[in-house]
């Protein structure tokens, strides 16, 4: 998977991303199967944490203090990665650890 660069995320960028995040985990608990859906359910959030812990936030912070984005913007991704970790009870323990590089930029 491709790094995101900082310079790549704008506010439309942090609202599309929150948009179909939030959207994908609602589809999966429209799941009538009660077991298939609890699976799914803790799927999806744990491949969005980590995305989010180790790429996302990472990249958005570094935008935000280079004055791409705004600060309400890497509040919502963050209020989506503290949902998360609330789903699946992890305190965001035992995820891989954000991204040390960032193609580059200082």
């Amino acid at each position: 998977m491709q790094q995101i660069s900082p310079d790549e995320i704008d506010s439309k960028y942090i609202k599309r991303t929150l948009k179909f995040f939030r959207k994908s985990l609602k589809e999966v608990d429209k799941i009538k199967n009660i077991e298939t859906r609890d699976i799914l359910q803790q799927s999806l959030a744990d491949t969005l944490g980590a995305h989010l812990r180790a790429e996302l936030l990472p990249a958005a912070r570094l935008a935000y203090y280079a004055g791409y984005v705004p600060y309400r913007g890497v509040r919502r991704l963050h209020d989506l990665y503290d949902e998360i970790k609330s789903r699946l009870n992890t305190q965001g323990l035992g995820g891989r650890n954000p991204t040390q590089s960032l193609g580059g930029v200082t």
